[in-house]
């Protein structure tokens, strides 16, 4: 596996590492828990999935994508202070786009992608507080990534998936309320 952190520094809130530290412990082992461990102290509840339970999940989002004609589909798992995870599907490449206020850790849990960070996007259009968007990136920065890499992106930061010919991904992702920005 590696490990895909070299865009910033991770600085994500406790409750976004330790959420992390979980989806990290059950990527790299593919273990699930045989029981749903206490939830540590001052935590009200402990949230896990497996990579078999993010698979089946996005067996759903398989069908949106095709129905929407985007080829992309997401959905929020769960919300908590300061951050919130989601799970999301492609079978094709998507815009650029940018969080102003949320940084993106992404676990990739099938399929490969070249994911393009930084530069600048051309005719960038706002599409909602916070979001940019546009159809490319203009002087990013290229990796490939596959299966099991993770990665952080940081809040204000362009970024674009483009998948090759036929291909998917599946990843996981921690929306991460960058400290400075506001909800």
């Amino acid at each position: 596996m590696r490990v895909a952190l070299q865009f910033s520094r991770v600085k994500p809130g406790i409750a976004a590492r330790l959420f992390l530290a979980i989806v990290l412990s059950l990527v790299t082992a593919g273990l699930a828990f045989s029981q749903t461990p206490a939830p540590p102290s001052g935590v009200s509840k402990l949230d896990s999935y497996t990579p078999a339970q993010l698979m089946e999940k996005a067996k759903a989002l398989r069908e949106k994508a095709d129905q929407s004609g985007t080829g992309s589909a997401s959905i929020v798992l769960d919300k908590y202070p300061g951050h919130f995870t989601m799970l999301g599907f492609r079978d094709r490449s998507g815009g650029a786009e940018l969080h102003k206020d949320y940084a993106d850790i992404d676990v990739v849990l099938d399929g490969t992608c070249t994911l393009i960070v930084g530069g600048t996007i051309p005719d960038a259009k706002t599409t909602g507080p916070g979001e940019v968007r546009g159809t490319s990136i203009q002087g990013g920065e290229s990796t490939t990534l596959h299966k099991g890499d993770i990665l952080h992106i940081p809040a204000n930061t362009p970024h674009q998936m483009l998948l090759p010919s036929g291909g998917t991904l599946t990843y996981f992702v921690i929306k991460a309320l960058e400290s400075g920005s506001h909800e």
